[in-house]
């Protein structure tokens, strides 16, 4: 009767190592190998109390290895389509998407824009005034590489400038920050807000 016991204990303990190590494995075969950011640089972005972006794709280029533009190209939507920048200065980004792509280099990020509006600090959240996006398409080239074995981080680093005088009025536009852009840079992730 011990020894039917001592059977069956050991048969327990190995179906649990088992189980243990299937939903190890299962993690890490779904932990996703890439993860856009969106993060803010100051400049203008001072001037509003909100400044709403809606981004409709992610376009993305994975290089062939040769360094020319005969690689494949990548679209999706991101899981976040409108984003408040304010909140995202200095190291506080935002995931807005991420997944699993096709290991390799790529060269080139691009984020399409189709609106960009704010609110100017003082106002009414009624009175908003619209921000420019030129070509309604953010592109950033820096190469960075991802890979099965962990998950790459890039953030995108967008900012607003002011582009108008006393004369003409105050305009604003969108541009991307490449300095303060890529796989490398130090972020504080910010949560979103339901």
């Amino acid at each position: 009767m011990k020894k039917i016991l001592f059977i069956l204990a050991t048969l327990i303990v190995l179906s649990l190592t088992m189980t243990t190590a299937a939903c190890n494995e299962s993690e890490q075969a779904t932990a996703p190998n890439f993860a856009l950011l969106i993060s803010d640089e100051a400049n203008a972005i001072t001037d509003f109390d909100h400044l709403y972006i809606n981004i409709s794709s992610i376009g993305m280029h994975l290089s062939d290895g040769t360094g020319n533009e005969s690689g494949e190209w990548l679209e999706f939507t991101p899981d976040i389509t409108q984003v408040d920048l304010r909140p995202l200065l200095d190291d506080n980004a935002m995931t807005i998407w991420s997944g699993n792509i096709t290991e390799g280099q790529y060269t080139k990020v691009f984020i399409y824009v189709d609106d960009a509006w704010g609110v100017l600090t003082g106002d009414n959240e009624s009175d908003t005034v619209e921000v420019d996006i030129p070509s309604n398409k953010l592109q950033i080239s820096r190469p960075f590489t991802v890979n099965n074995s962990s998950t790459t981080a890039f953030v995108y680093d967008i900012t607003v400038i002011s582009t108008g005088n006393e004369h003409s009025g105050i305009d604003y536009q969108l541009s991307p920050q490449i300095a303060k852009s890529g796989a490398d840079q130090p972020y504080i992730e910010v949560e979103t807000e339901d």
